[in-house]
């Protein structure tokens, strides 16, 4: 089973490698640097998703039978409090989508000016 992660980033191909060793120890693990299509840094849930699933889709296309893998961090707000927000996908040879979301975190509000 051929995987392809869309980024050269290197927390990002850790934390694919050590979530596939865990479940196909088997794996060919690839990377390709892909445009996220998106800003460089997402604002909402909606944009920081859309860019995951831009990845993992331009990953998959880049060899017939891999499962392409995205990630994607940015920022939202949410009373008042500015959050780091994540959104992985993952297409499958066939078409399948899947996307999930992970933890959320407060960030300082000295940084959150800095990205505002």
């Amino acid at each position: 089973m051929e995987f392809i992660v869309g980024s050269q980033n290197k927390a990002k191909i850790k934390a694919v490698k050590d979530t596939l060793a865990i479940h196909f120890p088997e794996a060919k693990i690839l990377t390709s640097e892909v445009g996220s299509g998106v800003a460089e840094q997402p604002f909402g849930e909606e944009e920081t998703r859309l860019g995951a699933i831009n990845r993992a889709l331009r990953a998959s296309t880049m060899k017939k039978g891999a499962i392409g893998i995205g990630l994607e961090g940015g920022v939202r707000i949410f009373e008042g409090q500015m959050y780091l927000c994540n959104w992985g996908a993952i297409y499958l040879p066939d078409g399948t989508k899947f996307t999930a979301s992970g933890a959320q975190i407060p960030l300082p509000e000295q940084i959150a000016k800095e990205l505002l």
